[in-house]
């Protein structure tokens, strides 16, 4: 590959992360980033993830819980309303994906942070 693809590579990639980042309240899939890219699933997921060791999805979710568990820390919105928010089918559904990357339901993640600032890092 020559360093000109690799760049350009590295580029597509940013923008990428940065679509999810701006758009991640509007639910972007795998498949639309592939649509948006012009890319085929196949080829673009194998990109992403020899650049960032994820897949879109996994990225996709790591960035929506990073911003939930901000919303957590950072205002006084239900769980309920943040799931509606992120487009999840219920809380629960929030409830167990945060529970599997962060090892706390979200009531609980921000008691322990509201009680102990330094316990969220």
């Amino acid at each position: 590959m020559t360093i000109e693809t690799e760049e350009f590579h590295s580029q597509l990639i940013n923008d990428i992360k940065k679509y999810i980042h701006q758009n991640i309240k509007d639910k972007p899939t795998p498949g639309s980033i592939c649509i948006i890219s012009g890319y085929s699933r196949f080829y673009m997921q194998r990109l992403f993830r020899k650049a960032t060791g994820k897949s879109i999805g996994e990225y996709i979710n790591d960035v929506r819980l990073h911003q939930i568990r901000e919303l957590l820390i950072n205002t006084n919105m239900t769980v309920t309303s943040i799931s509606t928010e992120f487009h999840y089918e219920s809380s629960t559904q929030l409830t167990k994906r945060f529970k599997e990357k962060y090892g706390l339901p979200p009531r609980q993640y921000r008691e322990k942070y509201l009680s102990s600032p330094t316990s969220a890092e």
